[in-house]
């Protein structure tokens, strides 16, 4: 990779978790973004690690189902669809595409500084389209008379190292590379919803979906012009840190489809642990009555 930070992903304590075994999970994830930003070409390096020089501009959906074992925060093996729907144009032309999302996958052009401020208003359609009861999702519990506030986001990052990588079957890593991905775990979230505070029995008549978690890539980063040696972020790349964090994604990546570099399956694999170590907490909480 011509840019690197260090990987990072959620923390819901290892000590605790070691040896912690979650029945399979079923996801719903959707790849969205701007016409051009390279969402096929990411569609097909998770689904076929495949990349074509030729650009066929996405016209109707494409699904592809990805499994993955994971060990870490704890053993589970994940199921995944993955919608490569096409451009934000007529996004709202096609809402029945966001019944029953469990996750994003927003992909903006990093070269183009416009395509990234495109990310925040990607993501407010996002949540306006989507019809979900997911589990992962965070909503937002209202009645005539009040409303609980936005749940606060708990940022809690961890470092992994590579042998964890390898052990999931990773055995092509460089141990020169490191990835980045920014997590942030709604905790809070999770207790409300697991043990009812935003439910109806407590009086709220409307739940009303407030996030979505939403792994943001930058694609193209190989075509960024970088030095080597360049000690701070390029502009486009903390435009791509800022608009993350305004859009409340769950956390950025830059990576290069054209390069077989793994930067896009370390974000995924990272995003599908964060789901996992979401799914431990709220059965954690749930075992504690």
């Amino acid at each position: 990779l011509l840019y690197t930070i260090k990987f990072e992903f959620i923390h819901m304590g290892n000590q605790q978790n070691k040896g912690a075994v979650l029945p399979d999970l079923h996801l719903k994830t959707v790849l969205i973004g701007p016409g051009g930003a390279g969402k096929s070409s990411i569609f097909s390096r998770i689904t076929a690690n495949q990349f074509s020089y030729f650009y066929n501009q996405t016209t109707s959906v494409k699904i592809g189902n990805v499994v993955k074992k994971i060990n870490v925060p704890a053993e589970c093996l994940v199921s995944l669809s993955l919608w490569d729907l096409p451009g934000n144009d007529d996004m709202d032309l096609r809402k029945s595409y966001y019944k029953d999302v469990d996750a994003a996958i927003l992909v903006v052009n990093i070269k183009d500084i416009e395509n990234i401020f495109e990310a925040v208003s990607l993501k407010e359609a996002l949540i306006d389209l989507t019809e979900t009861k997911s589990q992962f999702a965070t909503f937002e519990a209202v009645d005539d008379c009040n409303s609980t506030s936005d749940s606060e986001i708990i940022s809690s990052n961890i470092d992994t190292d590579k042998d964890k990588t390898e052990a999931e079957g990773n055995s092509h890593s460089k141990d020169s590379e490191e990835q980045s991905i920014l997590i942030n775990a709604d905790l809070k979230a999770i207790d409300d919803n697991c043990t009812g505070k935003n439910s109806k029995q407590n009086g709220f008549s409307v739940q009303k979906l407030t996030n979505l978690p939403t792994l943001l890539l930058g694609s193209k980063v190989d075509e960024l012009e970088m030095e080597e040696d360049q000690d701070e972020l390029h502009p486009n790349v903390a435009e791509l840190s800022r608009v993350s964090e305004e859009a409340h994604c769950t956390g950025w990546v830059p990576v290069s489809a054209k390069n077989n570099d793994r930067s896009i399956d370390l974000a995924f694999t990272s995003f599908i642990r964060y789901l996992v170590g979401r799914k431990l907490q709220m059965e954690q909480v749930l075992s504690r009555g």
